[in-house]
């Protein structure tokens, strides 16, 4: 069974929207409270998020391998030098 709706507090949500897009609509309102008034209506109509997403990306490989490098071995890759030798294992 679907729950019981009070039309008072329908009533005062449908005033208060009213009064919002008014806020909204006067032009000779302060800027701060149209763009709240803004704000509310928008966020009532599509619905206000239950919780924050947070998108973390990966760090593309050659990105990180460029970040571990020292600054000496970054320059001589820009300026075309040659590695540096490394001595064999015997």
């Amino acid at each position: 069974m679907a729950p019981l709706r009070d039309p008072e507090r329908d009533r005062s949500h449908i005033l208060a929207a009213r009064v919002r897009r008014e806020i909204a609509l006067d032009s000779s309102a302060p800027t701060g409270d149209r763009l709240r008034a803004i704000e509310q209506v928008e966020s009532r109509a599509l619905g206000k998020p239950k919780e924050t997403l947070v998108q973390e990306t990966e760090e593309p490989e050659a990105l990180r391998l460029l970040r571990e490098m020292s600054d000496a071995d970054l320059e001589r890759i820009i300026s075309g030098s040659p590695a540096p030798e490394q001595p064999s294992a015997n």
